[in-house]
């Protein structure tokens, strides 16, 4: 039996090659992250219950400091449940300085056919994000 490249006698993981042992690991390594993360998830949501749940009585009879840190409260676990729609932008990039620069990088820049056509395809691009 030789010793390999890891200092491992040969044959002693006969089943096992670099990469299983590199998937296998990664796997686990994976699960490992995802447990932590959903832990401390719940650790977070169980600590926003108790504030909210000292905070609801005032804020039900209207003390408006109350009710506003209640809300942030709410916030907050909305954000981490992911509850709320992700937010939109507006594309605001110039359309037609992009034309440009691509025209130019290809070598196209005074040729008002492949300008165009790059128009067209930033257009439709631009269409189908939204």
């Amino acid at each position: 039996m030789g010793v390999g490249a890891w200092g491992w006698a040969e044959g002693v993981f006969p089943a096992w090659n670099l990469s299983r042992l590199h998937g296998a690991v990664a796997t686990a390594l994976g699960a490992l992250i995802r447990e932590s993360a959903r832990e401390l998830r719940d650790l977070e949501l169980a600590r926003l219950d108790d504030l909210l749940l000292g905070l609801w009585a005032d804020a039900r009879k209207g003390n408006v400091a109350k009710i506003g840190r209640v809300l942030k409260v709410m916030q907050r676990r909305a954000d981490l449940l992911g509850l709320d729609a992700p937010t939109r932008f507006a594309d605001v990039t110039d359309a037609r300085r992009d034309v440009e620069e691509i025209a130019a990088e290809i070598g196209k820049g005074d040729d008002q056919a492949v300008i165009g056509r790059i128009e067209r395809d930033l257009l439709l691009n631009q269409e189908a994000r939204r």
